[in-house]
């Protein structure tokens, strides 16, 4: 069985790791942000003091698992954020210099960055939103049904 060359699509699957990797680690650190940025005071949602009791109050209730709540949508945007990133800019800055050089170095990879950039958060804005509202949806539901409760 004969191995595929892989060598130009060596910056995508970079970029797909460093994503996935980047996901894994931090993802709790932003649902923490979403909680906290989305908490508007209301008595009916909890409130934390510092994010150490944030991630205590959040695996009490919703164990470790609460942590990756919004995970999928993350790891989607992420890995394909940084791998087409990547595979973008260094595609454009090859054709960049190849084709229609400034003559500044700093100016090619400026041209690149942008447009790549630019590219990538057109395609990928719609997987953060679907995340940013999964990585609050069960606490919305939550409240919805103390709300009902107390009425």
């Amino acid at each position: 069985m004969k191995i595929p060359d892989l060598t130009n699509y060596e910056h995508l699957i970079g970029g797909l790791c460093g994503g996935v990797t980047s996901t894994v680690v931090c993802h709790p650190f932003d649902l923490l942000k979403i909680r906290f940025s989305a908490n508007e005071g209301s008595s009916l949602r909890p409130q934390y003091s510092s994010y150490a009791d944030a991630v205590r109050k959040i695996v009490r209730v919703e164990g470790v698992r609460g942590l990756y709540q919004g995970w999928t949508p993350s790891l989607i945007g992420a890995s394909l954020s940084w791998g087409l990133y990547f595979q973008w800019y260094n595609s454009l800055r090859t054709k960049i210099y190849e084709n229609f050089s400034t003559g500044s170095k700093l100016a090619n990879n400026l041209i690149s960055g942008c447009i790549s950039g630019s590219a990538i958060m057109c395609i990928t804005n719609p997987i953060w939103l679907t995340k940013t509202r999964i990585s609050d949806y069960a606490f919305s539901m939550k409240i919805n049904s103390l709300k009902s409760m107390q009425e």
